[in-house]
């Protein structure tokens, strides 16, 4: 790991603490201007002079050490992408429903509805940058080990600010374990940790300079361009690899592409990269390593879809090519385990326009070509659990779960416990059934005997909400 090491000369020192004189020549002018105020007033007067005295002292020390803001810039310890947390936490049910009423209202189809349940969906493979890693950054953040000892062909880069003409010089150690630096000559460096070699340095170049600013890092500069959420020149190790450099650099912005990142070497594109080979489950996209004048850039993003719902990665998503909403799932990791395959929405946009939603099952879908802004819904299983009740002299009378059209009367007798002494032959099974009309109600009399003994038509099949009432002897 490198790291850029930022030095202030001891000359600055020197300067920072002359420029304390004209803050104690004020203090000393104080009691004279304090004459002027009534005796009762004097120790309030005194207290007001310390504290002026403090605080032009602290400012002047402040410049001196380099404290941020003021004089040399603090070096940062890392880079963190900044990413919206908001678009990470995902949707519920019930922001789902919003969304997805207000599009397929006729009455609100516009973009706006559209573009906010897309910038509340997450957009995957983002999650690729959220974490920093400290393994390569941009040039001003870079880290070393400070007892790395510089050997033959390290590549070191060289920065002076604070003086007329800035200074940025980058040198390789050649293979007599030298290297040509200004204003220093040929010094031998290897053998030497990364921390003598710095000191080294600032001795020799505070003969030639005062109050400057030196920085010293080891790397090789490559290029981010385009949409890239950091852009400009980063300085890497000889063993960084365009995959290592791309997820911690911070990778593109919103704009930018996950799926066509171009890594160019000279005039050639030489790679095209796919951010999605990554986060497929058993994929090892072939990695690059980098050279130093490479150029990273990232275009501007492609169409974009988004799938909300039972899925386990619901998002947007950039295509590529050709997509169908079978490839779309695959890529989504799959349907998870509550999802309904049997209602699915799709909401097309066509030339700009958004048309009506279309529904219908997986099935039904499944080989459809997706499109730019296009969005589709995946449905849950319905809490709905087919059962039915039985009262009267049962040993365990209740609520019984069936499967509709297949479980039957004596099986239902069975698993309650079987019938009580006081239990007649007779049963009735009331069923309500929907219509356009409204609810259909029937009822079936049932001779307990022969529906023990298997006869088909009083042990008949049970639906849904069926309830069955066992008589009661009477003696």
């Amino acid at each position: 790991m490198n790291r850029c090491i930022m030095r202030t000369a001891n000359s600055e020192q020197r300067t920072a603490n002359s420029d304390l004189l004209p803050a104690f020549r004020d203090y000393l002018r104080l009691p004279q201007k304090l004459e002027l105020y009534h005796e009762k007033n004097f120790l309030t007067s005194i207290a007001l002079a310390f504290l002026f005295s403090f605080l032009m002292f602290s400012s002047a020390h402040g410049a001196a050490v380099g404290a941020p803001g003021v004089g040399i810039r603090a070096p940062s310890e890392g880079y963190a992408p900044q990413i919206d947390e908001q678009t990470l936490q995902g949707l519920n049910e019930n922001e789902i429903n919003k969304y997805f009423n207000e599009i397929f209202d006729s009455g609100k189809l516009d973009r706006s509805t559209v573009t906010s349940l897309f910038r509340r969906l997450p957009r995957y493979g983002m999650s690729l940058f959220r974490q920093p890693s400290s393994t390569s950054a941009p040039q001003q953040t870079l880290q070393v080990a400070r007892d790395y000892r510089i050997n033959v062909g390290d590549e070191m880069t060289l920065s002076i600010r604070g003086i007329p003409r800035e200074v940025n010089y980058s040198f390789v150690v050649r293979r007599d374990g030298t290297a040509r630096i200004p204003r220093s000559g040929t010094i031998r460096l290897v053998g030497y940790t990364f921390e003598e070699v710095e000191r080294l340095l600032e001795r020799q170049l505070s003969k030639y300079y005062v109050g400057y600013q030196m920085s010293l890092s080891m790397g090789r500069p490559v290029y981010f361009t385009g949409e890239a959420h950091t852009p400009g020149a980063y300085a890497i190790s000889s063993f960084s690899t365009f995959i290592d450099v791309l997820q911690m650099s911070g990778g593109p912005n919103a704009n930018g592409t996950l799926r066509r990142i171009e890594l160019k070497r000279g005039r050639k594109t030489i790679a095209n990269f796919d951010t999605y080979a990554v986060l497929m489950p058993g994929n090892k996209p072939q990695d690059i390593r980098l050279q130093p004048g490479d150029v990273i850039d990232i275009p501007q993003v492609g169409e974009l879809i988004g799938i909300a719902g039972e899925i386990r990665n619901p998002g947007v998503y950039e295509l590529n090519d050709e997509t169908r909403l079978e490839d779309l799932i695959y890529i989504a990791c799959g349907l998870n385990a509550r999802t309904f395959a049997g209602r699915i929405q799709y909401f097309k946009a066509t030339d700009n326009t958004y048309a009506n939603a279309v529904e219908g099952t997986l099935a039904d879908f499944q080989h459809t070509e997706l499109h730019d802004g296009d969005i589709l819904r995946l449905y849950p299983l319905s809490n709905y659990s087919a059962s039915i009740s039985i009262t009267g002299p049962l040993v365990k009378p209740g609520t019984y779960a069936i499967t509709p059209g297949h479980t039957r009367i004596d099986e239902i007798i069975q698993r309650g416990g079987g019938l009580l002494s006081t239990a007649s032959n007779r049963a009735i099974v009331t069923r309500v059934t929907p219509s356009l009309k409204g609810p259909v109600n029937e009822r079936f009399n049932v001779d307990l005997e022969r529906a023990m003994e298997g006869d088909p038509e009083d042990n008949m099949t049970l639906e849904a909400n069926d309830k069955i009432t066992i008589m009661t002897r009477s003696w």
